[in-house]
């Protein structure tokens, strides 16, 4: 998934970075004052660089409890959705039973820490609260361990709470169901900022301190620049499997027997968009709008200009950087109609997402829209950009009415108050994988030689086909979506909604 990084760093396959950690396990710190975190970690033993102010003053803490007072309640896909999962007027309980049993859990004293972490999340369904009750239901028990990484501190911590509703959700169901032969699942949960020196510190890690053998593979990341920094690592030391349910970046395709994605990637997603825009909307002249020097982007434009050329019927009119400070969303479209485009390709990172609503609302349906393979498909959008942005097409790893008939669905609903999205459900997915490997070997080395078995299959996973595997790449189908106008919930009006029209296979 797409960001705008900072200066690239990205390494060379065959090199890693030197250690920037001791061997010996360091405690994370919680400074006063204007301190800058630069590596965020993991319950337990915990790696950690300061950039430091002029006047520390360290607390050693569990970041785990910390990342669960952090993240808290944070507003889900609609207004709707946020007051069913947490009704207003229960949020101040919440909250306190929350801390309390966080402080419980801080203590080891589980029964209570159980207790009141369950009337927490019988309040409001945050799934933090939930991997937090299913680790204190463990306790100091034996269990398969699994580090989740979500982005919380990034520039949409909203990012996060999805990924950790399908990670909490698939660790709840495993754990109900007697865990993996018999064992339970522990999650770890990471903050990495969505930072690339995060994701490698946190990579070197993993895999280079005896403190975390017992983790048997790690589960997450957003950017694809993140993804990319640290899957060199992974690569090169051979001893930890790394899945991403989210980055798309054709980079990881094939990359290595230890990286997997549970998502689709970037070039097949494009395909399918560039093939929809000649064959059933019958258009050839593109303006395409992206983000410079942000893999996700640029891989997507680079893609669509080598399906969408003379020698295929189309062509690019004109190209338009929504990161450059001079960018004005009015001028581009209405340069792109006097080029005379007659569709735009719309492909923004995190940080651009309101550029892009302003483009979609200066077209108001005047050109054809086909959105990116994520970033779009959120309620911000369709609240923001209203009826300008019906008709938009996107290519999406899953779709929850496209997959009306998997498990996950009711499931999912029931345990989260409403629908959830494809972050939830991929991620959600990914660990299931985790899961399965772990059953069939549990060990890291067998974990990494399960996933690469050409029969590896999960049939508990999000969609209605079992999920594997090929060169990395997970193997199923590309959901093509529109934004249409559906009926309402009962006593409200028409709303606008991501419905699915095709799929294709990847």
């Amino acid at each position: 998934m797409p960001k705008t990084p900072p200066p690239k760093t990205q390494l060379p396959k065959t090199q890693i970075p030197k250690p920037l950690l001791p061997p010996a396990p360091l405690k994370v710190w919680i400074v006063s004052g204007a301190l800058t975190l630069a590596v965020v970690a993991i319950v337990g033993s915990i790696v950690v660089r300061f950039i430091p102010d002029l006047n520390p003053s360290p607390e050693p803490i569990d970041i785990d409890a910390s990342l669960e007072e952090q993240v808290s309640v944070i507003e889900p896909e609609s207004d709707w959705l946020s007051e069913i999962a947490c009704p207003a007027q229960q949020r101040s309980s919440f909250e306190s039973l929350k801390q309390e049993g966080i402080e419980a859990r801080a203590r080891a004293n589980y029964s209570q820490a159980r207790a009141k972490l369950k009337a927490a999340f019988d309040l409001c369904a945050a799934p933090e609260v939930l991997i937090a009750l299913n680790n204190a239901r463990i306790g100091n028990a034996a269990a398969h361990t699994l580090v989740v990484s979500v982005p919380f501190s990034g520039s949409n911590p909203n990012n996060a709470v999805e990924m950790l509703r399908g990670f909490a959700q698939a660790q709840n169901e495993i754990n109900q169901q007697n865990g993996i032969d018999g064992v339970p699942l522990k999650l770890l949960v990471v903050d990495d900022g969505d930072r690339e020196d995060v994701a490698s510190d946190l990579a070197i890690a993993l895999t280079e301190d005896p403190a975390y053998a017992n983790v048997l593979g790690i589960v997450g990341h957003w950017t694809s620049d993140v993804s990319i920094q640290a899957a060199p690592i992974y690569a090169s030391r051979k001893a930890l499997t790394f899945i991403t349910p989210i980055s798309t970046t054709n980079e990881l395709t094939n990359y290595s027997p230890w990286v997997f994605r549970a998502t689709l990637n970037n070039r097949d997603g494009t395909r399918a968009l560039a093939r929809y825009m000649l064959n059933y909307w019958r258009k050839e002249k593109v303006a395409i709008f992206y983000v410079d020097d942000v893999t996700y982007s640029e891989e997507i434009r680079r893609e669509f200009k080598r399906v969408v050329d003379p020698a295929q019927g189309g062509q690019i009119i004109a190209e338009f950087d929504m990161g450059a400070q001079d960018f004005n969303a009015r001028r581009a479209v209405r340069q792109a109609k006097e080029s005379g485009a007659e569709v735009i390709l719309l492909v923004p990172d995190n940080g651009s997402l309101n550029e892009a609503i302003a483009v979609i609302k200066a077209n108001n349906k005047a050109l054809k829209v086909l959105g990116d393979l994520a970033n779009l498909y959120n309620s911000k959008v369709l609240s923001e950009a209203g009826e300008a942005a019906a008709g938009m097409v996107m290519a999406i790893p899953w779709d929850i009415d496209g997959n009306a008939s998997a498990n996950f669905v009711q499931t999912s609903k029931q345990l989260w108050k409403g629908p959830v999205n494809h972050v939830t459900a991929t991620s959600y997915s990914a660990l299931q994988a985790m899961a399965v490997a772990i059953e069939e070997r549990p060990t890291r080395a067998g974990v990494q030689r399960a996933l690469n078995d050409p029969n590896f299959a999960v049939l508990r996973n999000a969609a209605n086909v079992p999920l594997r595997f090929e060169n990395g790449n997970r193997q199923a189908r590309i959901q093509l979506v529109e934004v249409v106008q559906v009926p309402g919930n009962p006593g409200q009006p028409a709303r606008l909604d991501f419905v699915p029209i095709l799929s294709v296979s990847e």
